[in-house]
């Protein structure tokens, strides 16, 4: 079962999808980082008045966001926030 997979099941982002997936080296250990990318079709929420809005850009730093450790690795995933 791929990675891509398991995440998928055991959350509920239905206006996200992973993308890409890799085991990177840090000072720590070794880390997964997982892409997140907005979904094309999913609703565009503005966060400061909670209505759908249509023009949104991403930030141009992306937010880690870390996640629950899997077989003993810290998980963390990276997104570029829209605004």
């Amino acid at each position: 079962m791929q990675l891509k997979t398991i995440l998928n099941r055991v959350t509920n982002y239905k206006s996200f999808v992973f993308g890409k997936i890799e085991i990177v080296e840090s000072i720590s250990g070794k880390l997964i980082e997982v892409e997140v990318q907005s979904r094309r079709n999913g609703q565009r929420i503005c966060s400061g008045c909670s209505k759908v809005r249509p023009g949104y850009d991403t930030m141009q730093t992306s937010h880690r966001l870390h996640f629950v450790p899997m077989w003993g690795m810290a998980v963390v995933f990276i997104y570029f926030m829209r605004r």
